[in-house]
């Protein structure tokens, strides 16, 4: 593991791109798609990848022929924008188009850029692909500044240097929150401040060790990992996040947050190590509260836990997503909850936790999976009895291969299931 940071391993797993999804209309999305054949009353049958829908035409277009569409609606019904009545052949064509619809040449990158969000069924306004564009211009690499604005546009974040920089540090420099506490901690010693105590204090959470039991059985100790959880968003001001979850319905104290206590300690401090350490640890902040995020039905976010917490030498990152209910908290039901980690012995590991209607799945994720099959294999039985008395049942444990698996494990496959349209009406 790269002193602090996340294992190249892990960090591949949480940066893997969705590839072979079904096709979902989303508002802002640019698709391509092919007119097979008209039919009466103005309506044509449009080829889109896989698949074929029937659509409302009120553009004069041709039959064979591929057109660049925008989905400008993306609910109740469909609507599609037809871009152009000028017919494209291939992708090239399309961001052409498109470059010109935003008066720009566009440069090599730009253009590789544009072709890779459309690839992807990535929503894009002009507004927001023209602060793309300057805001790439300064990514250390084309490839990572790719990964950064495509989280941002995928998740809505505001096109902004503070976002990108945060999000940038969440995706390819996350620091470790233990060693990071502690040297600012004893960079504090020297600085006789109310602020700096009260940081000092708050830093002392970080690093306190719980290594009662083992991580898989862990998972089931629903009150230690809930409290843990707790601690943290109440630290980082997402107590609006927190209160979605039954289990922890009880008042917080509306104490300062993290952020804001990190920020008025380095006001007064003028020392380029106590800034550093607290800019990394705002990066941190940043990026965890930017994940918090609810679409429709459903709550996503990512929280990365000292690892101290859980008897870890290094910090464990946690990615959930779980379904809301009629009350508007979480339900327990139905969720899928991440753990990126490294274990002392087996090293890398992720744990895929899925619910479905109370009952769980739990795949694990290693390099040397020979090794760590007998280890489930000894925790499979106090795990499905400690769930057993949470009214969960245990339905599986797979141990797969990191380099082997064809099943993606990325946590953005976990998506809301959307409704089935029946129509789609292209405009102009």
């Amino acid at each position: 593991m790269p002193q602090n940071g996340v294992h190249p391993t892990l960090q591949s797993i949480r940066l893997r791109a969705t590839k072979s999804m079904p096709l979902s209309f989303k508002q802002g999305q640019m698709v391509t798609g092919r007119i097979e054949k008209f039919l009466p009353n103005n309506k044509a049958v449009i080829q889109f990848g896989g698949q074929q829908l029937i659509a409302q035409l009120e553009n004069l277009l041709q039959v064979h022929k591929r057109y660049l569409f925008q989905v400008t609606k993306a609910s109740p019904y469909v609507r599609l924008q037809v871009m152009s009545e000028k017919p494209v052949r291939n992708q090239k064509d399309s961001i052409s188009l498109l470059l010109e619809k935003m008066g720009v040449k566009g440069s090599e990158n730009q253009q590789k850029l544009l072709s890779i969000l459309i690839n992807e069924q990535i929503p894009i306004h002009k507004q927001s692909i023209m602060k793309a564009f300057a805001l790439m211009e300064k990514a250390p690499s084309f490839d990572e500044g790719m990964s950064v604005i495509k989280e941002m546009l995928i998740q809505k974040y505001p096109m902004t240097k503070e976002v990108f920089d945060a999000v940038y540090a969440r995706l390819f420099k996350p620091i470790s929150m233990d060693k990071t506490a502690v040297a600012l901690q004893t960079e504090l010693d020297h600085i006789d401040t109310k602020e700096a105590r009260q940081l000092q204090h708050v830093l002392s959470l970080f690093h306190q060790k719980d290594a009662s039991m083992p991580l898989l059985e862990g998972l089931s100790d629903q009150k230690g990992i809930l409290f843990k959880l707790k601690v943290m968003l109440s630290l980082l001001g997402g107590n609006e996040q927190l209160a979605k979850f039954s289990a922890l319905n009880e008042n917080l104290t509306s104490n300062q947050s993290f952020k804001e206590l990190l920020q008025l300690v380095q006001a007064q401090v003028d020392k380029p190590a106590v800034n550093s350490h607290i800019q990394n640890l705002q990066n941190v902040v940043s990026g965890i509260q930017l994940s918090l995020s609810n679409q429709q039905e459903w709550s996503q976010f990512s929280v990365q836990f000292p690892g101290e917490w859980f008897g870890l030498k290094e910090d464990l990152f946690m990615d959930f997503e779980g379904k809301r209910n009629e009350q508007d908290k979480i339900d327990s039901n139905y969720c899928r909850v991440m753990f990126y980690l490294t274990l002392q012995n087996i090293n890398e590991t992720v744990v895929d936790l899925f619910v479905q209607n109370r009952s769980i799945s739990l795949s694990v994720f290693n390099d040397q999976p020979e090794i760590v099959k007998p280890l489930t294999k000894l925790l499979e039985s106090s795990l499905a009895d400690n769930l057993q008395t949470l009214h969960y049942q245990l339905s599986s444990i797979v141990v797969k291969d990191f380099n082997h698996s064809k099943q993606s494990t990325s946590f953005h496959n976990i998506s809301s299931p959307s409704g089935t349209e029946k129509g789609f009406d292209f405009k102009i």
